[in-house]
């Protein structure tokens, strides 16, 4: 029995699967030396927009205590329970949390200049208009009928 359209999922632009998965041409192993381990990622999909309980192991010759601290300086991250142990910073925080305030401090963004080439997918108008698209698509049938109508 062939797939109809809907059924074979949906077609997801080359650009927003690199800018979601930076993976240049050059460098296939990108997603492996990710800071943030994939079992965090899938976790943070299952519960959109809550805190998750978090070990954060900071770089080599970066203490624990120096990490904790950054994090607590950060105006715009509330109630998330930051505590360091040796080598080690525990912390409850959203996915956007994350994404804004650790993973910016992370070597791997530094040291391979992650950040500018994330930076550089923002600037492109028709990135945002193919996330829409994706994101419009990806919602249950019932909902995207119900804005229909509105």
């Amino acid at each position: 029995m062939a797939k109809t359209k809907a059924q074979s999922g949906i077609e997801i632009p080359r650009k927003v699967v690199e800018f979601i998965l930076p993976c240049p041409e050059d460098d296939r192993r990108q997603l492996q030396d990710s800071p943030i381990l994939g079992d965090v990622w899938v976790e943070f999909a299952r519960n959109p927009g809550r805190k998750l309980e978090l070990l954060i192991t900071p770089y080599k010759e970066y203490a624990a205590g120096t990490v904790a601290r950054a994090l607590s300086n950060c105006s715009d991250i509330r109630n998330a329970d930051i505590a360091y142990l040796q080598g080690i910073v525990a912390a409850r925080l959203t996915f956007e949390e994350v994404v804004r305030f650790v993973v910016p401090m992370t070597y791997w963004w530094n040291d391979r200049n992650n950040g500018t080439e994330i930076a550089r997918y923002l600037d492109d108008p028709a990135l945002a208009a193919d996330v829409a698209t994706i994101l419009e698509a990806a919602q249950p049938l019932e909902a995207r009928k119900g804005r229909a109508r509105t």
